[in-house]
């Protein structure tokens, strides 16, 4: 079964070093093909998981409450060939962000994370519509709410040696030794490398809106919400948006 991928748009300190410009800033065209390339914040690669739908959300307080941007789904593998061939307005998309800096040097970024998928089908919330989602930042389980810290395994190989007569024989015993990998942060300290990062589960969605007066919208609504998310009804919210007033 394909997994749903919630991911942040535009948050961390890259944007913040020169006059980079964020690659997920592709999520929101279609290219000169008339395409929908992804790409997946924040290093662009997608390990490990079987996605088939994402969700790009703006955090809007405390890693728990989020708003959804836009919703991707049809997704498949985006390849080093599809990147030399995905121009916006002529420019190839290497050459968009070729003048980017991580850490004060010029980013090095390989050419198959420029993007991460392609989709078939890319929709927003419809113009006056907010769709909030939160989560439970206190749910715990195994591999749910928590980060996955990068690990080096490097091997160290003993042969030990034993003469019987004339003939003499050797047995290769192997131990594995286990280290963090570390980067470097905006500060310039050394923390662990976060190879993966696993969010808790989603508590229940709000979604205001100005049509949720008429019963047929709420409907629609709440079984698109129910087709994407495992969770009861009664944890689902619909509510009218108040108009605006001079």
């Amino acid at each position: 079964m394909g997994e749903i991928l919630i991911n942040q748009l535009f948050a961390g300190a890259y944007l913040q070093e020169g006059t980079n410009i964020g690659h997920e800033v592709i999520n929101l065209f279609r290219d000169d093909n008339d395409e929908n390339y992804l790409y997946i914040t924040p290093m662009g690669n997608v390990k490990g998981h079987n996605v088939d739908k994402v969700l790009f959300v703006q955090n809007i307080a405390g890693r728990e409450t989020m708003e959804i941007v836009m919703k991707a789904e049809g997704l498949s593998n985006a390849s080093a060939d599809d990147v030399k061939k995905i121009f916006y307005a002529g420019v190839n998309i290497a050459d968009i962000f070729n003048k980017n800096l991580y850490h004060g040097e010029a980013e090095t970024t390989k050419t198959n994370s420029m993007a991460t998928y392609c989709a078939k089908d890319v929709r927003f919330p419809k113009k006056g519509k907010r769709i909030i989602i939160t989560v439970d930042s206190s749910y715990e389980v195994e591999d749910v709410g928590s980060c996955i810290v990068e690990k080096d395994i490097s091997y160290q190989r003993d042969n030990d040696s034993e003469n019987n007569g004339n003939a003499s024989s050797s047995a290769a015993r192997y131990e594995d030794q286990e280290k963090t990998v570390y980067t470097v942060d905006s500060q310039g300290r050394d923390i662990p490398y976060i190879s993966k990062q696993l969010l808790p589960s989603i508590e229940g969605i709000l979604i205001v809106t100005d049509g949720a007066d008429r019963e047929n919208v709420k409907k629609q609504m709440e079984g698109a919400v129910l087709s994407l998310f495992d969770l009861d009804e009664h944890k689902i919210a619909i509510v009218k948006m108040k108009s605006k007033t001079g």
